[in-house]
This record gives structure tokens, sequence and C-alpha cells, in this order.
């Protein structure tokens, strides 16, 4: 039986999932996980939290979820010993470097790889092996049957998200909050760019009102979870540090009753429609069937909008009659939303009268009821009732979870009372009596009074279910004696199970930094979309590296790169950022080309790479998220020649790296439109061809522009690849040339410049203007390199 992995962010979200069947949970680092906004608890309270896990028997793990900083590495040298003496049963890691130092620093803690990490094949596994990460929590961007095919080529532990809010974009890899507000997702601050609506335009024209077409439904797969126990997945993970505790106590008990573990309580609403009514955007199964096309998304609204009750027939003066379409009958004192179409009125139930699936809702005088025409949908958005029943569940102490217990009670005249408490994990404590047994003068000691005064323990976690008494008869202790007794017995206990020993940790210094020979000249690469804009590079004067081609589907990139040979230039082409087991057919069509580099995008296609018996030069592209030169030095031991750092890093961090690694194997991009979003999802079959997969989609994106537009009027271009995923890219570029003179003093020597719809003329101009840059007086006051003859 799989775990069923709990979200946690405070005391009563515990206590929620420890008593509502959670076999372990997951907290955040403080100030450093993924979840800035959740109320972190600090690292007292962590402790706390694992040990009172520990107790319970729940598993607990801390999500240090996020990339580190060139300038944060010291204070986690100190913080991870800090942590590991906390006895988390695992660390949730996704920075390379951060799972890098918790190795170098305790070889023997258990470290599992967070979805943060786009762990997407067996191949991603096979990259990290000398990292001995035990659990791999795998993106959600995969369908059941590549989940089974996963599960057969590996041994390690997985985790599958079961349950929650989706990201559209590919964890890990989206830069949204970066592009459009200066934030970072994977630094926690993600701005839920994805929850805005947008334009849709197809070759310039816009297809209808602008709608939520990034907002993904919320997961939901009771239906599947049966599924995933029985492939052998090891943990079914549940999303939400940001929702509430009624919500963790609805899931939990929902999963419970979907994996046979208990029967659902008939006087609850239905599984799903408790679980809407704690947080509710529709539900689907999000990537888990392949028919994820047509359910994912819901383009009509992206918040919380709990059940849907019906919909309105007839308005009769502060009377709403209604067509009732779930289960659930609302109460008086609930939250009731109406929509019809962009208007929302909300406002509390007052009466309640009901005839078969018809309802009558009686409003406040203060709702604008003869504002409400027939058609519109109702939504209960709040359910007092409902919710103080699910708190029940952790502060009704007969409902709560208790630790079976076995005793055993050894006695003898002249000699201690003995009390053995044994639990179902093995611990064991023994207790004696602090004053000798004594023949009694009246009411000597019997079972039933030892059972009665040492298994009260109503106020602690356990409850005795077996008994075996080995006491003399007509011996005498007093009640008080017998009460401390169990009160150290439990006390023992209760610090056994709580409290374990840390593996151990050596704080030692951090691995010290050393450059390889650099070469004598700058060298500019560069990275073209279309097969048109290879008209700008005839006559360039630049030492001229690699010229990378990324085409979009469907495009063949033979003529190109015989073009690009022509010229006498090195070739090099991109790898999918979203490689799944079944892509190894498109991994395949592009080294057949025999590139003279590969852009590595992704931990999936670099252990497809690897796995080969020969392969180009390796070259680290952005989305590998290199922040720190621990990441970056893992990534060259794996033969990766050269390293693009994250395009996350502000100046002075770059600035900061470049001294921490070695800047002659860095690639820098000073000219590029971000990829926002990277998505295992089709914008033209989702919203263009009814869901349809390749081919019946009618390969729209091989023959049409397709962009959205958002708030502020600027269009992005959407680009799919031959593996179906879609990246949207930003519409405006990101210029970052009079940046060349530091990075040139700092011995950086590869520069990138790249271009998405920029014309030959465009990209001609851009070009020049680095070639001036390259060669005028600028560089040359910052003793880079001598001008060009």
């Amino acid at each position: 039986m799989p775990e069923l992995l709990a979200p946690v962010s405070t005391r009563q979200m515990l206590l929620a999932a420890i008593h509502n069947g959670a076999d372990a949970i997951y907290m955040g680092m403080p100030g450093f996980n993924a979840r800035a906004r959740a109320n972190t608890m600090d690292m007292a309270e962590l402790g706390e939290s694992i040990a009172l896990c520990h107790l319970y028997g729940l598993k607990a793990y801390v999500a240090w979820n996020t990339l580190l900083l060139p300038g944060e590495l010291e204070s986690a040298r100190h913080l991870i010993p800090e942590l590991i003496g906390l006895c988390p049963d695992a660390i949730i890691v996704q920075d390379i470097g951060l799972a890098r130092l918790i190795r170098h620093i305790c070889p023997s803690q258990i470290i599992h790889a967070s979805t943060q990490m786009t762990i997407t094949s067996s191949w991603a596994m096979e990259a990290l092996e000398d990292l001995d990460i035990r659990r791999f929590i795998l993106a959600r961007e995969l369908s059941l049957r590549e989940l089974e095919t996963i599960r057969q080529h590996t041994t390690r532990e997985l985790e599958v998200f079961v349950h929650g809010a989706l990201c559209i974009s590919c964890s890990g890899q989206c830069l949204a909050s970066f592009a459009m507000g200066g934030r970072s997702a994977n630094r926690g601050q993600c701005a839920q760019s994805c929850r805005l609506p947008y334009d849709l335009l197809l070759d310039g024209q816009e297809q209808g009102p602008a709608r939520y077409l990034l907002s993904p439904t919320d997961l939901c797969t009771t239906g599947q979870a049966s599924t995933l126990a029985r492939m052998g997945i090891q943990s079914l993970k549940i999303e939400g540090r940001l929702k509430s505790p009624h919500y963790v106590a609805a899931v939990l008990q929902a999963y419970g009753s979907a994996l046979g573990r208990w029967q659902w309580q008939a006087h609850m609403p239905p599984p799903h429609e408790t679980m809407a009514l704690t947080f509710g955007r529709r539900f689907s199964s999000g990537w888990l069937e392949e028919t994820f096309q047509r359910t994912l998304m819901e383009p009509d609204y992206s918040g919380d909008r709990g059940l849907r009750l019906g919909s309105v027939h007839a308005v009769q003066g502060q009377q709403l009659l209604i067509h009732q379409v779930c289960r659930y009958t609302p109460q008086a004192g609930d939250g009731l939303l109406l929509v019809q179409g962009k208007a929302e009125h909300g406002g509390s139930v007052y009466g309640v009268a009901q005839a078969g699936t018809q309802l009558t809702l009686t409003m406040g005088r203060e709702f604008p009821a003869h504002t409400i025409t027939p058609g519109a949908d109702v939504f209960i958005t709040s359910a007092p009732a409902v919710e103080k029943e699910l708190e029940r569940s952790w502060t009704d102490q007969q409902r709560q979870r208790t630790i079976p217990l076995r005793a055993r009670l050894q006695g003898r005249a002249g000699a201690p009372l003995e009390l053995h408490l044994h639990d179902e994990d093995g611990h064991h404590v023994r207790n004696s009596s602090q004053i000798a047994l004594e023949p009694a003068s009246r009411a000597p000691l019997d079972e039933t009074t030892l059972r009665k005064h040492l298994g009260a323990l109503g106020r602690t976690p356990f409850a005795i279910e077996q008994w075996e008494v080995d006491v003399e008869p007509g011996l005498f202790l007093p009640n008080s004696e017998l009460k401390e007794l169990r009160r150290a017995a439990v006390e023992a206990l209760i610090a056994r199970r709580s409290h374990g020993t840390p593996p151990p940790c050596v704080v030692l210094p951090l691995p010290a930094v050393t450059h390889a020979p650099q070469c004598a000249a700058p060298r500019l690469h560069l990275l073209l979309r279309n097969e048109a804009q290879l008209d700008a590079l005839p006559g360039i004067q630049l030492p001229m590296g690699t010229v990378y081609l990324d085409l979009p589907a469907g495009q063949d990139p033979t003529s190109a790169l015989r073009r690009l040979r022509d010229l006498g230039y090195a070739t090099g082409l991109c790898t999918p950022a979203l490689l799944k087991p079944h892509d190894g057919p498109s991994m395949e069509a592009i080294l057949n080309h025999s590139p003279d580099t590969l852009l590595i995008r992704s931990l999936s296609s670099l252990g497809f790479v690897l796995g080969q018996n020969a392969h180009p030069t390796l070259v680290g592209d952005m989305r590998l998220n290199i922040t720190n030169p621990l990441s970056f030095r893992y990534f060259l031991e794996k033969g990766l020649h050269r390293l693009c750092p994250s395009p996350e890093l502000e100046e002075n961090q770059l600035w900061l790296l470049l001294e921490q690694a070695d800047p002659g194997r860095m690639e820098v991009p000073v000219h590029f439109h971000p990829a926002m979003f990277h998505m295992g999802y089709c914008l033209f079959s989702g919203h263009l061809a009814a869901g349809r997969p390749k081919p019946a989609c009618g390969l729209l994106c091989q023959h049409h522009l397709l962009e959205i537009r958002d708030r502020k009027g600027q269009r992005h271009m959407v680009q799919a690849d031959a593996t179906c995923a879609n990246t949207i890219y930003h519409g405006q570029s990101l210029n970052q040339l009079h940046t060349l003179p530091g990075l040139l003093g700092r011995g950086v020597r590869d520069i990138r410049l790249e271009f998405l719809d920029e014309t030959p003329a465009q990209a001609r101009g851009i070009l020049e203007e680095a070639a001036r840059l390259l060669t005028g007086k600028a560089l040359q006051q910052a003793g880079a390199f001598a001008p060009m003859p």
C-alpha cells in the first residue's frame, strides 16, 4: 500500500494530517521552499512537528526545494547539520548543488528529488545515479502508461502527485514570474501568471474574447489511486501547503476511502463534493489519462468557486429556485456564488426548502436577487457545517489517531511492580514502581484494578489493546504509585518514539574553485529558430562558435545544417526540454543529424545521451537551472563542455557565480526571449482542434502562427516541438549586451545570442551591435582582448 503524503505549513494542518490517515507529511524549509507565501514554520517549530509525526508513526519530509544562489552556500553549509539534527526522514531537493552539498556533509542522509528537477523518465534518474537519491517525485505531465514504463525501468522509489493545483508549466521550467515581474518561481515566488486571462491569436487574428487559456483544472485522481498503488508507486502526494486544514482532512479521507482503507462517512457529502467544498476548481485527472488535452484546462475561470450546486430556473423576490445537480444540500449560513456571464454575485443562504432536485434558497435583503436571471450558475463557496464536521476529525479526542500498545505487568512481594509497554514499531520501555509491592491488608490488587489505573491513557496518544498480567495475588501498591508508574512509562515511550538519532554530519569547507586555462579570444554562439535567419550570417566579422538550430515542429533541419556547414560554422541542435519515456525516437532523430554540439535542456536528455556509445560536444542550457558553483561543477563532471547560467540570476549574483565557478566553461546568453511557459499541453490542439492528438489535430503547429496576448497588450509566441510540448516565449527580448564588458572582463569567453521571430534584418542588426561591442573601444578598455584585424 503506498503512503499518503499530506502538505503541512501550520500546526492545525499537521493535526489534520495526523488524525485523518496520512502516512507522511512534507513541510517547507524556513526561507528555502517553493511556497514563499505559506506560513512556514521556524526551525524550532519544524523540529516539534517532526517529533510529533514520529510519535504518531508518520514520516516527516522537509522540502528545501528552491535554487540556491551563489551567496547562500555558506549559510546552507551550516543549516544542513542543523536540519539533519531534527531527524527528518528525507530532505526534498531541487538544486543539484544542494543535493551535492548534503552528500558532502552527511553521506547517509536520505534525499528525495523534487518535482522541480523535471524528472520525466528513468534516463533522468540514471543521470543522477551518483547522488544516491532515494526517491524521485515525478513530473505531473506523465500518463499512467508513461508511469508504468518508468516503474519498469528503475528500482528507485517513485512519488506521484495525485491531488491539488496543477501548474501549466513543467515544474522547474516556469520563467513566467521572472519574465513578467522579475520574480522567481524557482525561489518560491510564483506570481500565478498562468491564472490570468489571455487573448488567443491565430495568424494575428483574435480567436474570441480573452479567456484563462493557461489555467488548468485541479488534479483529482481518486479513480486512478488504486491503479497507481498496483503499479508500485511508493507515495501518493497531495499538493496544498497554501490550503486549509479542512482541505487536508477532506482529501485524506477521500483517498483513504478510494484505497479501501476505510468506509466514507455516510452523513458527509460524497468525497468529490466534500473536497470541492474545501477548495474547488473543476477537477480532472490531469495528464494521467491519454485524453488530457480535452479535460485539462478550465478557460472560463481560474479561481476557487467551491462546489457547483446547479443553475437558477426562476427568481421570486429574494428566493432563488435552483435545479440541483449535486448531492449536497446547502444549509442556512452557507456561502453562495452566482455567475452569469462575467458578472458574479455572492451572499449567504438564509433559508432552504427542497422538493426532489428542486431547491428554494432564501437570500438576505442585501443580496441583489433582482439582477439574477434564469440560467445563472450557482456554487457553494463555504459550508460551515461541513467544515465543523471535518474539524472534529482532529479536535474530537474520540476520533483522534491512537497508537496501539501491548502491556506486560510483572510483580512479586517485596519487589517493584514492572510495567513493559511495546508498540507495533518495535519500541519497548520498562519502568518500575518506586516502592515495592507488599501484602495487602485490604483491597488487594487484581487484574481489573491494574488495568483500570495503568490503562487510563485517554489524554495520551496511546491505547493498550493487549494485556499480559503476571502479578502475585494479594499484593498492594498505592494508587498514586500506579499513576506515577503509568506517567513515567508513557513519557519514556513518547520520548523513544519522538526522538531519533540523526546521522553523523561533518561541516566541511566548500570545495575549492579551480579554473581551466581560458581560450585566447571570445566566441559568439547563435541560436536560430527559423531557417530564414541564416541569411543574417554571411559577412559577420566575429569569431564564431556554434550556430544552434531550434526549429519548430515539422521543420527538418537537414538543409539548414547543410547551409551552416557550407558557411564553415559548427552546428548545434537542441534537445527537448520535456523528454518522456516514449520520446526516444525524437532524440535518435536529433543524433542522426550528427550535429557538432548538442544543447542539453533536461536531465532526461542528458541521461539519454550519456547512455549512447558516442555523442557530440554537450552544452548545458539555461533550463538546467544552474545558479551556484556546486551545480555548475556537477554538470561539468558529467561531461558537459560548457554551461549556461540560469537567466533568473540578477547581475550581481552572476558576477559572484563567475568568481566561484570557472568562467571559461560558461556560455552566457545576452540576447534572448525568455521561455515563460514550457508545457506538456498543446495550445494548438487544446483550443483549436478539440483536443485531438497528433496527427488527428491537423498538425496546426506546422502551418500557423499562434500567439497569446496579455492584459498589457504584449504578444507572446507559442512554439511546438517534435514531442508536442509547447513553449511560450516572451514577446519582448531580454537584451543584455551592455553586460559584455563585465562578462569578458571576468573571464567569460563564450557569448550567445538567441533569436525567436526576428527577421534576418533584425537579427543582422543585433549581430552588428554585438560586433561593435566586442571589437570597440569599450571592450578594449575592459582589457578583454585586442580588436580583430
